[in-house]
């Protein structure tokens, strides 16, 4: 539904389906495994420390079709913090599009040509697709204080060797969250970069990283673990 780093929009479908009736992510950012294909026909559990995730998500779950087509388009030039008319949630959403990757919508503010084709793009997106979510669970909770259900948990955390990019980084230790992740209840799906070595993570594939100024190759590593697996340890 937005930009934001790291996500996972254009890999997704080379993602393992999901194994369970329920998909948590924990590290949330913009949902793009749960977002892709029939996925999220299925019961989604969106949880993100990050504040402006959060309450983001919210606004989307609720916000209707008639709300969404009066948010004004973007042009070269403007400055969000001098359109009138726009509640917190609205002006941070047209910033992930305004400044592909960012994680901080509040630092954001001068639109770029490359912002204003970005909100072109994903405000009809958005309107088109804000009907999916509409029975999803979003949390601002940390990732240690997430109920253990069986699930296909999608765990897409700041990576290793780049989470000091983000404005939230609730990983204080990799090791803890290794075990964490290794306890959960069903099928298993982490992401990482070429560097982490928290997990066993294998060669997945390589990702185009967009931004206003470059294109940069990176390679992702996944580890993975089905429900099969899960139920016989």
């Amino acid at each position: 539904m937005f930009y934001y780093m790291g996500r996972k929009k254009r890999i997704a479908h080379l993602y393992p389906e999901p194994e369970c009736d329920i998909i948590v992510e924990p590290f949330a950012g913009s949902a793009a495994y749960s977002l892709h294909g029939n996925r999220w026909e299925r019961y989604v559990i969106l949880s993100d420390l990050d504040e402006y995730v959060y309450r983001v998500w919210l606004y989307l779950k609720q916000v209707t079709i008639a709300e969404l087509e009066k948010l004004p388009m973007l042009y070269k030039g403007d400055k969000l913090n001098k359109i009138r008319m726009l509640c917190p949630e609205e002006r941070w959403l047209m910033a992930y599009h305004a400044s592909v990757g960012c994680t901080n919508p509040e630092a954001v503010n001068v639109v770029t040509e490359w912002g204003s084709d970005k909100w072109l793009y994903g405000k009809k997106y958005i309107i088109e697709n804000v009907h999916k979510i509409r029975h999803w669970l979003i949390l601002n909770e940390h990732y240690l204080d997430l109920p253990n259900i069986e699930a296909t948990w999608f765990i897409d955390p700041p990576y290793q060797s780049s989470g000091y990019n983000y404005h939230v980084n609730d990983i204080v230790s990799y090791d803890l969250l290794a075990n964490w992740s290794l306890g959960r209840c069903g099928q298993l799906i982490v992401c990482e970069g070429t560097d982490a070595c928290w997990l066993d993570f294998e060669p997945f594939c390589k990702q185009v990283g967009i931004s206003s100024t470059r294109n940069r190759i990176t390679k992702e590593m996944i580890y993975y673990r089905g429900i099969d697996e899960c139920q016989t340890r």
